[in-house]
């Protein structure tokens, strides 16, 4: 036979993870560190245009305050060859800081580029790679940013050359991170 009092303790809890909804970084970087990670589509994304798309499964809400956001996207670029821009979207900002590094996977000798940008790459502008060969790439993204409204972040691609397309990998991911004290 089972205790009422446990049971009763544990619809308690269930009604309060309900009522609180689906889980989100927490608002106004609120200093406890809080994370959401995405994962790209499952089924891969090909990249076609010079006109920046957003990458599928990477798109979250967010308020006012600081966030840290670490992206890690697998990258096949076509036999043409091409450059792999990238653009985050989002609500306006007071401070955004972005690194982005590539790194060529099947070779022995290995390869990496690396961009720093303070604006370019945010709502206008990319963080571009340089023209890459046709094989498999690892691109690193790190950014900081301070929102001074709501909206939602969202990361974009675009292949910067109009020589071939590249195509996303699944699995690749993105981690967006709620920072403490911002002053």
């Amino acid at each position: 036979m089972t205790s009422g009092k446990s049971y009763s303790t544990e619809a308690r809890l269930n009604s309060l993870i309900n009522a609180l909804g689906p889980y989100q970084p927490a608002a106004g970087g609120g200093g406890n560190g809080q994370r959401v990670t995405q994962l790209t589509s499952l089924t891969g994304q090909t990249i076609i245009s010079t006109t920046p798309v957003n990458i599928t499964g990477l798109s979250v809400p967010v308020t006012a305050g600081a966030y840290r956001v670490k992206a890690e996207i697998v990258l096949d670029v076509g036999a043409g060859g091409g450059a792999a821009d990238f653009r985050f979207t989002g609500p306006a900002a007071s401070t955004i800081l972005m690194t982005l590094t590539c790194q060529q996977l099947n070779t022995s000798t290995v390869v990496i580029t690396s961009v720093e940008s303070n604006s370019a790459g945010y709502n206008s502008g990319f963080l571009a790679t340089q023209v890459l060969g046709a094989t498999f790439y690892l691109v690193q993204i790190w950014a900081t940013f301070v929102f001074t409204a709501a909206g939602t972040l969202a990361l974009q691609g675009a292949e910067g050359t109009s020589l071939d397309t590249w195509e996303i990998y699944p699995g690749s991911l993105w981690t967006v991170e709620s920072v403490g004290q911002t002053s």
